[in-house]
This record gives structure tokens, sequence and C-alpha cells, in this order.
């Protein structure tokens, strides 16, 4: 470009990036931007995404579950009246039942409610002498966490990252791809030779 001087005028090439100042500027609803790096979850804040309160209710409601009597899990009625009791604590506090609280209320851990549902072996004296009744209160209260957890994923009440881990380590779901390798010997299937390569490519020009 040149002036009526004739004086050849180079423009200035587009500034990039940030708008001068606006490192610091503060966010809708007030707060600075975080630093490169301000989001990733290992820092201690980031950690937990939880409003005022939020943690004051989750310990709360914790402690009111592991304070429930004890109960005798081979006894159906008992064991029936405390599923019972747990949904409805959920229910009045308005918590999302879980499969390791559903556990702590009748006094088992996670892996003791999961080999009772599957079926599988244990060492547990008290799980093996479960009656059919028993077990199929177990199966029905754990089914109705399951349940529960796909209507939680299919209306995104739960980030699907803690989704999957929920259904793999809690509902027996799988999230892997299985490929399987058979081989082959040489016995079975020998290479083609070259003159066996050579008549097949004549074929073709043929």
């Amino acid at each position: 470009m040149e002036s009526k001087d004739n004086t050849v005028v180079i423009p200035e090439p587009p500034r990039r990036g940030r708008p001068p100042g606006s490192k610091n500027k503060p966010r809708e609803g007030g707060g600075k931007l975080k630093p490169r790096g301000g989001n990733s979850p290992l820092i201690p804040e980031n950690a937990i995404n939880a409003d005022p309160g939020d943690n004051a209710k989750y310990v709360m409601f914790n402690l009111i579950v592991s304070s429930l009597p004890k109960i005798d899990i081979t006894d159906a009625e008992q064991l029936q009246t405390r599923v019972f009791d747990y949904y409805k604590l959920c229910a009045d506090h308005d918590m999302r039942p879980t499969v390791n609280g559903f556990a702590m209320a009748v006094g088992l851990d996670r892996r003791r409610v999961w080999e009772i549902v599957s079926g599988s072996a244990s060492n547990d004296g008290k799980v093996r002498r479960l009656s059919s009744a028993c077990v199929d209160i177990f199966k029905k209260a754990h089914l109705n966490l399951t349940i529960l957890w796909e209507q939680y994923m299919l209306d995104g009440k739960i980030n699907p990252v803690a989704g999957v881990f929920l259904g793999v380590n809690h509902h027996g779901y799988q999230d892997v791809k299985q490929v399987n390798l058979t081989p082959v010997s040489a016995d079975s299937q020998p290479y083609a030779s070259a003159e066996d390569n050579l008549k097949l490519v004549d074929s073709l020009e043929d």
C-alpha cells in the first residue's frame, strides 16, 4: 500500500492470543481465570466438585447408615426390613443409593454382596448359610441399584466416565475389546510355492 507521497506503508499483522489485560480479567459469575493446568483433578481443590454444604450432607448420611444396628442377614425378615430402611433413608435425605452404601447397611462390603448376587464361592460361613429367600432379597436389592444406575446414565445424571466405572466395578458389565488369535501350523496350511503362484497369475491373465 502506498500513501499520497509515494511512501510504502506495510499494514500491521493481526494480533493473536488473548487481548491485552485479559489474563486476570474476572470471568462471569466472579473469580479469575485459572492458569494453565488449573483445572487438573490432581489439584486438591479440584478433586471434588461439591457445592457448599454437600460434604456435610454426605458425611452425615454415611454416619446414619453406619450407625444402623447390626442385623442377622440369614434372617429373611430382618434383611428385607433393612433393605427397605436403607432405600427409605436415601429417599428421605435425597441421596442416591449406592452399592457400598447398601453393603454397609447390611453389615457387609461390596465384594461379599457381589459374591451373593453372582453365586460365586466365598470363605464367609455366614454367606454360605444364606437361604434361597435371603439370596433373592440380595439379588432384587442389587438389581434395583443396577436399574437406578441405568436410569441415571440414560438421563445424563452421571458423568459417562464415572458411569462406566460404576458399571464395570459394581454391576458386572465389561468395557473391553476381545481379540481371539488362533495359531495356524505350517503343516495344516502350507504356504504356496513360487510355481503355484506363477500358475495362479497365468490363470488370471487368461
